[in-house]
């Protein structure tokens, strides 16, 4: 029962490029989604997680930032920069029961606790860091090694039925290292 979303978006973005491979970014985005699709616990014995156009409508807005620089450069080109990438949002959507009950033919009934959520699956805030170190031999050979770091901050998984609250999926970091050579 369902159907695609309709998805606006506006970005306002400011770029500035010091040297080549260095980048400094401001990014402020907004987003109106209609009908939006999410992961709801269905209203029934079993709890059972489905999904559903959830609403009529719904917003996202935020910021983004975003920077490269290389910060040493040795003489027999190896090149270590660092990275990062943040952005700040919100999401909010009003949902609707009679919506969902009525679109599904009375297949997909839903008691949300809560009559506004955030979107399933849209964290807050997410961060990204890097530190890489690039060595470039040849045209035809280089080397580069690169840990990150990542994170995301609580998310909603499921929006909550019945007085049971939502789902959350909790906010991790992760730590890579990652090294290529051609």
């Amino acid at each position: 029962y369902l159907y695609a979303s309709d998805n606006y978006n506006l970005d306002l973005k400011w770029e500035m490029f010091p040297q080549s491979g260095e980048l400094l970014s401001v990014t402020a985005f907004g987003k109106l989604i209609k009908n939006p699709i999410n992961e709801i616990m269905i209203a029934s014995a079993t709890n059972d997680i489905s999904y559903a156009n959830t609403g009529d409508n719904g917003y996202v807005y935020g910021v983004e930032v975003e920077m490269r620089k290389h910060i040493l450069e040795t003489a027999n080109n190896g090149k270590l920069s660092v990275g990062f990438n943040g952005a700040l949002m919100n999401t909010q959507q009003t949902l609707d029961a009679t919506k969902v009950t009525t679109e599904t033919n009375g297949m997909v009934n839903i008691d949300p606790t809560h009559p506004k959520s955030s979107f399933t699956g849209a964290s807050d805030f997410v961060m990204n860091a890097d530190v890489s170190y690039n060595k470039l031999y040849t045209a035809q050979r280089d080397f580069t090694a690169t840990v990150m770091y990542n994170y995301y901050s609580d998310k909603l998984y499921a929006i909550g039925t019945g007085q049971l609250g939502n789902r959350v999926d909790k906010g991790l970091g992760t730590l890579d290292f990652v090294l290529k050579t051609k």
